[in-house]
Order: structure tokens, then C-alpha cells, then sequence
């Protein structure tokens, strides 16, 4: 989306509406996309099997080029919480990175609250506003500081590659960064924003070869700490891209749960 329209003030939010996730004014075919898988293990069992989760995504550059739009859906339909969330991410130049997007919407879909939940992100001069709808009630409307050295996660898996390798090459390799908050589904505060510091460097000596979708991709490791992962968690980046190909960490219940990318199309490759 482009700055001007950003900067304008956004439509009343309404989950019917389709002012949300719009992508009317970008092309239809995408010129990437692809798929996350989740899988899960026991911590007493070697292998590690489907969980029926999938992370999908797709990039789309605007009609006349002059940004980029990246959707993505966590699809937990088939996992005992129902939920389905989708996010747009609207870039206003193609170099831009994943790191600041200047418009993200949010439509969170979430039988076991019996709620569907609509948010928008957008950027005014030195604020972050929100918007933020549930059901037929009443818009909520938030202002939050922002500076320019804060970076802005959409949830999902696509854009981690990118932002780990950013914050990696941050000094002290430490960013504070906004990630809408999706811990629990019946909090008044689901999708709003969580402020957090997050850590990453690059484990020396490990790369790998990976085999995705019959290619073989070259693959960094990185650490990535805050929120949800610990020092034990693994992420895999692709060499070139930075895209991440896969990763695996450990909850604190003891099970090991891996997250890889399949069927992944590129102009790139």
C-alpha cells in the first residue's frame, strides 16, 4: 500500500468488510510463495509427525509495481484450537524489507472464543495505531510511540528469515520489535500489540545442505531469543535469500516441535 493511502485515516474495520486484506490493487499471480509445516514430537520419541498446522504465504507486487503486498494464513483448522489468522503485510517500495511494513491487517477466526477478531497496524508520523474490532462491537482505537528503529513482526513464519538475519547484523545483534499478541484467544488484549526485545547471531561452523522440494538449498544457522524460543531453539536460512527453510525448538512441556517450508515457488530459483 502506498504511503498516501497509509497515512489517510482506515475504514471502520468490520470482519465482513473487505477494506481488510484488501489486495484489489495488486496482482493476482504471486511472484513468491509457499508453505510452512508444523510438526511435533514427544520428548520421548525420535521422530516427528504432522499436527495438521500450516503456515501458507504469498507475495504480491502492487499493479504498477511500486510496492508489495505478503499474505500469509496459520491454519490450525485441523488442531484442537480451530483457529484460523490471517495476515496482510503492505510494503510501499519493492526493496523494502520484511522488517517494515507500513499497513498490517489482521482477521483472526476463533471458534473456541466464539469471536472473529479484525486488527489493522499502520504508521503516523511517530505512532503506531491500531484498530482493532470483535464481532459486531464497538471499534477500539490505540496509539502507541514508534521509532524508527523498531521493527514490526506479522506473526508468521515467512517474515522471521529476513528479520533474524537484520537483527543479527543489529548492534549488540538485540532489536526491540512489535508482534501482535496471539497467546490467548479469549484475552480482551488478543492482537494487540506486544513490545519485546529479541536477540539473534549466527551459530559459527553450522551450515547445511537442505532438501526443499527436491532442491538443494544452502542453509545458516542462527539463534533467535525472546518471546517464545530459547538458546535452544534452531533457525535455518536460506544462504542467498535469507528466507527461513526450517527450524526447531523445544516448548516447555518438553515436546520438540519443527516448522518446514514445502512447496516454496520463486521467480529466484
Amino acid at each position: 500500500m502506498l504511503e498516501s493511502e497509509v497515512d489517510s485515516s482506515p475504514k471502520i474495520i468490520d470482519p465482513l468488510d473487505k477494506t481488510i486484506g484488501s489486495m484489489c490493487s495488486h496482482k493476482d499471480v504471486p511472484k513468491e510463495s509457499g508453505c510452512y509445516h508444523y510438526l511435533r514430537s514427544h520428548e520421548s520419541k525420535p521422530h516427528y509427525i504432522e499436527t495438521g498446522i500450516t503456515e501458507s504465504f504469498s507475495i504480491h507486487n502492487r499493479l504498477d509495481d511500486s510496492g508489495f503486498c505478503i499474505k500469509s494464513t496459520r491454519d490450525a483448522s485441523q488442531h484442537f484450537s480451530k483457529s484460523q489468522i490471517t495476515t496482510w503485510a503492505y510494503y510501499s517500495n519493492l526493496s523494502e524489507s520484511f522488517a517494515n511494513p507500513k499497513q498490517v491487517d489482521l482477521l483472526a477466526n476463533l471458534p473456541q472464543a466464539g469471536s472473529v477478531i479484525s486488527c489493522r497496524y499502520y504508521l503516523r508520523s511517530n505512532q503506531l495505531c491500531v484498530h482493532r474490532k470483535v464481532n459486531s462491537e464497538p471499534l477500539q482505537v490505540f496509539d502507541y510511540p514508534y521509532r524508527s528503529d523498531l521493527l514490526i513482526l506479522p506473526l508468521m513464519r515467512c517474515f522471521l528469515g529476513p528479520l533474524i538475519y537484520r537483527v543479527s547484523k543489529s548492534e549488540r545483534g538485540t532489536s526491540e520489535m512489535v508482534v501482535p499478541d496471539i497467546r490467548d484467544p479469549v484475552s480482551s488484549q488478543f492482537a494487540l500489540p506486544l513490545f519485546e526485545k529479541r536477540r539473534a547471531h549466527v551459530l559459527q561452523q553450522r551450515e547445511n545442505n537442505m532438501i526443499i522440494d527436491s532442491q538443494d538449498r544452502c542453509a545458516k544457522a542462527y539463534s533467535f531469543v525472546g518471546g517464545n524460543y530459547d538458546d535452544n531453539s534452531i533457525f535455518w536460512l536460506d544462504r542467498s535469500s535469507k528466507l527461513l527453510l526450517c527450524y526447531d525448538y523445544k516448548a516447555p512441556n518438553g515436546e520438540k516441535w519443527r516448522t518446514r517450508l514445502k512447496n516454496h515457488r520463486s521467480e529466484s530459483i
